[in-house]
């Protein structure tokens, strides 16, 4: 996904790797993409040397030095690419990691594993917290220049991208807490 939002982001204009980092640091999308700011030097690098981006210019701001990247043919074609098959790729809402550890529950004490979930119940519930807190209908900044229209849909679609997500927390809290309901009843 890193690299979807890269290109994407520079689709739209020339950019600097920290203008970008900050972009998904102010939109946490850590939280709803699972995309990391500090994945994007990397995936600058990286899509560089495969050609999908190029450095255009090195603006100094005093002693640092920013290069800007654009996006090239390639990157245009790659960026088109990826976003067709995301949106022709099913959600993976099945927690499948769970699923597999409890496969081997017999293979760890009862006493840890009640621990494990307890702490990740824990986790579960303060994410819930910050995906309920948050204010997500923040109007766009001046510099992405958003049509009234483009706004209003946005706004719809990442209204139901959150609650889509906290329903996901939610069904995951429930699963868990069974689980260690179950747990606890065989101790």
């Amino acid at each position: 996904m890193v690299r979807l939002f890269v290109l994407g982001l520079l689709y739209a204009r020339p950019r600097h790797g920290y203008e970008i980092r900050k972009w998904l640091e102010t939109r946490r999308t850590d939280l709803w993409t699972g995309v990391l700011p500090g994945s994007i030097y990397h995936a600058l690098k990286q899509m560089t040397k495969e050609g999908l981006v190029r450095l255009s210019s090195t603006e100094h701001s005093g002693k640092r030095a920013r290069e800007i990247y654009t996006i090239t043919a390639r990157g245009r074609k790659e960026f088109n690419r990826m976003l067709r098959e995301a949106w022709r790729t099913p959600p993976k809402s099945i927690p499948t990691s769970i699923n597999t550890a409890l496969t081997f529950i017999n293979d760890l004490p009862r006493r840890e594993v009640i621990e494990d979930v307890t702490e990740v119940i824990a986790a579960l519930e303060q994410l819930l917290e910050v995906w309920t807190s948050g204010d997500w209908h923040r109007p766009p900044s001046p510099s992405q220049k958003w049509s009234k229209a483009e706004y209003t849909i946005m706004t719809e679609m990442i209204h139901a991208s959150f609650i889509n997500g906290r329903e996901h927390i939610n069904a995951d809290l429930r699963f868990l807490r069974k689980i260690l309901e179950v747990l606890t009843k065989e101790k």
